[in-house]
């Protein structure tokens, strides 16, 4: 299992949302280039960004910060947050970024998502499919999650299955920034039903016994945000469990 420590990007600080709202917002460390090499020196390899001006209004503000943390640190990073064509895909990854993850693109336009994979490999790309739990039915959420998708998770992975994508991160925005633990019973639906992705997850992990049970069910990786911020995780400590 893939350890991610996260830094959610906001103004060129690191925040954390709650429940994916842009009212619900906490600012923690004002540096992320700082904060990335914190995580570096507690033995992380890799690192998940996402630039959330980006992917609320396309602001391009935060784009020097993410290079400057691939630069200065050489971790292995996964990126996300308002990447919605070729053109950003392919900027990227010349610039040293490991892998993308996507997730409006997913709503809007399947067919250029599958044209990518096939261009750039299923190994570089990770679908977002976010989701808003409502009526036990997870439908999807786009567009920074201020929109919901009439589709459920079910109908894309029954698409992107056939694609050939092979990385899926999965986020009940309900559970995200809460502290309250990850969606469990999602997890174990998705992979019951869809077992040929490697499956991330994120939103709530709040304990090493979480993570232990997420690796247990067959999640390939996790990331940790507000519990690291907060001082309820260590990622050292996290690290060194895990791999035990």
């Amino acid at each position: 299992m893939i350890i991610y420590p996260s830094i959610d990007i906001f103004s060129g600080k690191c925040v954390r949302l709650f429940k994916g709202s842009f009212q619900k917002i906490s600012f923690y460390e004002d540096n992320p280039v700082k904060m990335a090499k914190k995580f570096l020196e507690s033995n992380a390899k890799y690192i998940h960004i996402v630039d959330l001006n980006r992917a609320k209004n396309g602001n391009l503000n935060n784009l020097d910060i993410i290079l400057d943390i691939y630069k200065e640190t050489n971790l292995n990073i996964q990126l996300g947050g308002g990447i919605r064509n070729e053109e950003q895909i392919k900027y990227f990854l010349d610039n040293g970024i490991k892998r993308l993850v996507i997730g409006s693109m997913v709503v809007k336009n399947p067919i250029l998502v599958k044209k990518i994979i096939e261009k750039y490999g299923n190994e570089k790309i990770v679908l977002a499919l976010d989701v808003c739990i409502e009526n036990n039915i997870p439908y999807i959420v786009y567009n920074g999650w201020q929109k919901t998708s009439k589709s459920c998770l079910w109908e894309f992975l029954s698409i992107f299955e056939k694609y050939g994508v092979k990385h899926i991160l999965c986020t009940d925005i309900q559970k995200d920034g809460t502290l309250e633990g990850s969606n469990l019973n999602l997890y174990k639906l998705s992979i019951k039903n869809f077992p040929n992705f490697l499956y991330q997850a994120s939103g709530g992990v709040s304990s090493v016994e979480e993570i232990i049970k997420l690796k247990q069910i067959g999640l390939s990786a996790v990331i940790i945000g507000k519990a690291l911020y907060e001082n309820k995780l260590n990622i050292k400590e996290v690290i060194n469990q895990v791999y035990l």
